[in-house]
């Protein structure tokens, strides 16, 4: 699941898909080693322990005294850069990398500034703030598998509202630290928006991922053999396929419709990758178009639904998805990312897909075989 969604609820399947699909062909991404540093906007001094990151990703690297770092594997393409201490306001730039030449990026951190001044501060009430973050905590990491193995390690900085029409919104007063143990992964997360509606949810966020450090054979091959199933029938899995010409292959179905609320009377249309798709600003990327919305069906294939004296009954597991533009185009990659900002409505499966089930961005299906 991308980082900015919104997130609507119609209509919502909740399908459990069971067997395989084939797994994307790796394909030769040229990458190279982003070099920076960060300084003090109003010093220029370097700034050193900085986490320097590109969003969404295992890819990272603190800053040393001299506020150097170096991020070696950056794919080509359009990242965002992401630069973050205690101290300082958050530094997020998106960076276009055409080629595998090395490129050299100044970043210079504004010192956050604390309002002083005669403030009265009331605590909140602690059974309210318990009960917003059980809401918060469910609507985060969703209901999928992963969900129940999520756990935030700093909770203490998230506050709560909700206003008079019952809109909740979380807050965070710096970086989460996430414990995936369905996954694998230890998760520093910047939460940018989360907004709860009568009838949607908004929510961004930028994360650095670092694999959980295990000594034990099974945990591990537990472990890739989650991240796989969180991997396919997803959004993300979907655009990789797209990108890669393979989405029929992979288990995809894909058509436009004009309103998928209006079962009886929605029109519903077959449409190529060719359709929707266009030359993107390098190889690996692709601009995706389409009218009203793009209807999604992945079926994993068929599975046993029950036996009987008289044999054994098979169907297919399949889920669907609907997407809509909130811009003209969103860009998408080989590896299944995209890079406009709330860019994409989202309903029916992939709503369910939360962050207990995000995999950083890098992550390989073809590597977990």
């Amino acid at each position: 699941m991308s980082s900015y969604l919104r997130i609507t609820p119609f209509p919502i399947l909740l399908c459990l898909f069971l067997g395989s699909v084939s797994i994307l062909s790796a394909q030769q991404v040229p990458t190279f080693t982003l070099t920076g540093r960060v300084l003090d906007d109003s010093t220029g001094a370097p700034i050193e322990k900085v986490n320097v990151y590109i969003a969404n990703s295992t890819l990272g690297s603190p800053t040393d005294e001299h506020g150097v770092f170096r991020i070696r594997n950056v794919p080509v393409g359009t990242h965002e850069l992401v630069a973050s201490i205690v101290g300082y306001v958050l530094n997020m730039s998106f960076i276009s990398l055409t080629d595998s030449s090395q490129r050299v990026i100044e970043i210079r951190l504004k010192p956050r500034v604390l309002e002083l001044g005669p403030v009265e501060v009331v605590g909140a009430d602690p059974a309210v703030w318990r009960k917003d973050l059980a809401r918060f905590t469910e609507s985060f990491f969703g209901k999928g598998p992963n969900a129940d193995q999520c756990r935030f390690v700093n909770p203490e900085i998230l506050s709560f509202t909700t206003d008079w029409s019952g809109t909740f919104e979380a807050q965070a007063t710096e970086p989460l630290r996430i414990e995936n143990m369905g996954l694998g992964y230890e998760v520093e997360l910047q939460l940018i928006t989360f907004v709860v509606g009568p009838r949607w949810l908004t929510y961004g966020w930028r994360a650095f991922f670092r694999e959980i450090p295990s000594l034990d054979d099974d945990q591990r091959a537990e472990w890739q053999k989650s991240r796989m199933k969180a991997y396919k029938g997803s959004l993300r899995h979907f655009f990789a396929s797209l990108v890669n010409g393979c989405s029929e292959k992979e288990g995809f179905s894909t058509y436009a419709v004009t309103n998928p609320r209006l079962s009886n009377s929605r029109m519903r249309m077959p449409v190529s990758e060719d359709e929707i798709l266009s030359s993107g600003s390098v190889p690996n990327e692709k601009l995706l178009r389409f009218l009203d919305y793009l209807e999604v069906e992945f079926d994993s294939g068929p599975s046993i639904v029950w036996r009987s004296p008289r044999g054994i009954t098979a169907g297919s597991n399949s889920q669907s998805s609907w997407l809509q533009l909130a811009r003209d185009y969103v860009t998408i990659n080989s590896m299944g990312e995209y890079v406009e900002p709330y860019s994409l409505n989202v309903s029916g499966e992939w709503a369910l897909q939360r962050v207990a089930d995000a995999l950083p961005f890098n992550y390989s299906p073809a590597k977990n075989k």
